[in-house]
């Protein structure tokens, strides 16, 4: 798989996490324009390599204007995992670990993959099953492609069990509409299986 892929299933991992916990956040918390500005600037720096120190400078700037600012420290993780600085990219998770609903499952998927990278495994499955287990729950009451993807991607991270494209076309919930299968099919088709998906996480940073 080129590298590119690599790069975009790293970032996903992380990103998708983060993304969710933002807009959750975004309801109930009035955070400062100048944050905002600041992160946003950042997100968009970050899709350039020479522009990555100065990225993590403005989101310093921003987290330290609004603290509870999730997706600051998300895009903050994101860009440290990228340049290879996981230890850093563990702690900046932990940071943000007081401003998080502890019922988000998407913070302990990205919370279990950074804590795996840094060789933290018996933290990582803990992890894992704690957020396969809303996964399980949420999948049950409202059922979504982006939930069952990221169950599907858990699963394989708790048990190791590799499914087949065929494999994972059944376990769709039968709510499931012709579009909603077609996103998640689109989805592994792209990204690859569960067992790639992991691979580019644990990957050295480029």
């Amino acid at each position: 798989m080129p590298n590119q892929n690599l790069t975009t299933m790293k970032t996903y991992a992380i990103t998708i996490i983060f993304a969710f916990c933002a807009s959750f956040l975004a309801a109930q918390n009035s955070y400062s324009p100048e944050a905002l500005a600041k992160n946003d600037r950042a997100a968009r720096m970050s899709m350039h390599p020479d522009s990555l120190e100065a990225a993590l400078k403005l989101l310093d700037e921003a987290i330290a204007i609004a603290p509870s600012l999730v997706n600051a420290y998300g895009n903050k993780a994101g860009i440290l995992e990228s340049l290879g600085r996981s230890e850093e990219a563990l702690q900046t998770i932990l940071d943000a670990e007081q401003y998080v609903d502890k019922h988000n499952p998407y913070y302990y998927l990205g919370k279990g993959s950074i804590l795996l990278k840094n060789g933290r495994n018996d933290e990582a499955s803990e992890a894992y099953d704690w957020s396969l287990q809303m996964f399980e729950g949420m999948l049950k009451s409202k059922p979504t492609p982006e939930l069952f993807i990221n169950y599907v991607t858990n699963k394989y991270f708790v048990d190791g069990i590799e499914l087949s494209l065929a494999e994972i076309e059944k376990l769709m919930p039968a709510t499931f509409s012709a579009m909603e299968k077609k996103q998640v099919t689109d989805f592994f088709e792209h990204m690859g299986t569960p067992a790639r998906i992991k691979e580019a996480l644990l990957a050295k940073g480029k």
